[in-house]
């Protein structure tokens, strides 16, 4: 595996799970700076693409960190800053990911070109909708808008927009040092025409008796909840997640590629915090 390949698939165990890496205080703005270093092991199971009949299993180390300060959170898979001082809302800058697809180990795709690992970055908008300080609990509206990009080689090729609203909601179960997290999320999935040809689109050259020519539009993608926990003791974090992953009413439903209209994914994780600096 190629070090650009490598960085990917490091991303997509990140973004699989989001709650494995988020670590102390995670959802705070305030009090003063901290930060963890550390690395981590993480193994995940998914649809190689979604609506996709195979699976497939992943395991690869990571690095683990995390910074607080007043104005700026950053963890593995989440950069945090305040917008509007004494407001609800914050910005982030919002990742995601799909892996490599060889199409000859695919059912639908036999003959067609392999997918390339893709990376989505973007800004998002986050509004804190509910709080509950005495049980440590809250809920988050998200608005990301990521731009999709694959990588082959040292070449890169924008794959299209997708927007996908989430309602987030943390809850920490105990205090420091050792403590028990778990959050759950409700994304709903836009894509808009260039990602779903990109995924979903059959073109004449590869159309066949059993896969006919396709168009994909651009529109709804379908919906996903996850749950997810993070086991903190001392030096050691216990990460794992569950992923449920519905197609049912997407535009692209027809495509010859779909062959679920569900999916889950889950995965592990065990992260060492090597260093840190608490107040």
């Amino acid at each position: 595996m190629s070090p650009r390949r490598a960085w990917f698939a490091t991303l997509l165990v990140l973004v699989q799970a989001p709650v494995w890496a988020d670590g102390a205080g995670g959802p705070e703005l305030s009090g003063t700076s901290n930060w963890e270093l550390g690395i981590g092991l993480g193994a995940v199971r998914y649809p190689v693409y979604d609506g996709a009949f195979e699976t497939q299993y992943l395991t690869v180390p990571f690095p683990y960190v995390v910074y607080h300060d007043p104005h700026l959170s950053v963890t593995n898979n989440r950069v945090r800053g305040i917008v509007i001082a004494r407001s609800n809302w914050s910005l982030d800058v919002d990742f995601s990911g799909q892996p490599y697809v060889e199409s000859d180990r695919t059912r639908e795709r036999v003959g067609m070109t392999d997918l390339d690992w893709l990376g989505e970055v973007g800004p998002a908008l986050r509004y804190l909708a509910w709080e509950a300080a005495s049980q440590q609990t809250e809920l988050d509206l998200v608005l990301p808008v990521r731009a999709a990009v694959s990588a082959q080689g040292l070449t890169l090729h924008h794959r299209g927009y997708v927007f996908a609203p989430r309602l987030e909601l943390d809850h920490d179960l105990s205090d420091q040092p050792r403590r028990l997290e778990w959050d759950a999320d409700l994304t709903a999935v836009f894509d808009d025409r260039g990602y779903d040809q990109y995924y979903y689109a059959v073109m004449r050259q590869f159309a066949t008796a059993k896969r006919p020519a396709y168009d994909a539009p651009g529109g709804y993608a379908g919906y996903r909840a996850e749950l997810g926990c993070t086991l903190y003791r001392g030096a050691l974090v216990y990460g794992a997640f569950i992923k449920y992953t519905s197609l049912k009413g997407v535009v692209f439903l027809d495509s010859p590629l779909v062959a679920r209209s569900d999916g889950l994914s889950f995965g592990v994780s065990l992260s060492w915090i090597i260093q840190q600096s608490h107040p």
